[in-house]
């Protein structure tokens, strides 16, 4: 069934330029403590500090339409295992979970389905590590992302993101 079009530029983090010019043009990182957030040239890291401070990626740009549904694809995985989440933000601020992979050591494509229920609002799409999810100490390497509103066809079962899923 047809999805709409990539609402994440530059997914894949491969754009050329300087590191500065890709994070901000693909996501904008915030952090805490002393976690960072860097990019080695096509892999984007979220380096979490010993205290399990914020590390987050944003979209710039709230994406994330009330009403509308989406199917999400990100490829990534930790330094160790650990629980990363995506969610639909405010900036950095969660305001639902859409998702809390358990990541390996490996690469892992996680895909998923996603209404964005709060009609009145809109949200970015954000990537960070699950608060208490292991991920002290450790780095979330994500390696693209891809978020696409679903089409008028498909139709949505189920009532939240942990249960919902779509049929043509």
């Amino acid at each position: 069934a047809p999805t709409g079009t990539e609402l994440v530029t530059n997914g894949d983090f491969s754009a050329t330029g300087s590191e500065l010019a890709v994070a901000l043009t693909s996501f904008t990182p915030y952090t805490s403590g002393t976690s960072t957030v860097t990019y080695d040239g096509s892999i984007a890291e979220l380096n979490i500090d010993a205290l399990d401070s914020l590390a987050v990626i944003y979209t710039p740009t709230k994406i994330l339409i009330g009403g509308k549904s989406y199917k999400i694809v990100v490829s990534m995985k930790g330094s160790a295992a650990l629980t990363a989440s995506i969610a639909a933000n405010t900036n950095e601020l969660q305001r639902a979970v859409i998702a809390e992979p358990v990541l390996t050591t490996e690469y892992q494509t996680f895909t998923y389905y996603f209404t964005q229920t709060a009609l009145t609002f809109d949200y970015n799409f954000a990537i960070k590590r699950k608060n208490g999810g292991g991920a002290a100490s450790e780095t979330i390497f994500i390696e693209s992302v891809s978020v696409k509103e679903l089409g008028a066809d498909w139709t949505a079962v189920g009532t939240d993101s942990g249960s919902i899923s779509f049929v043509e």
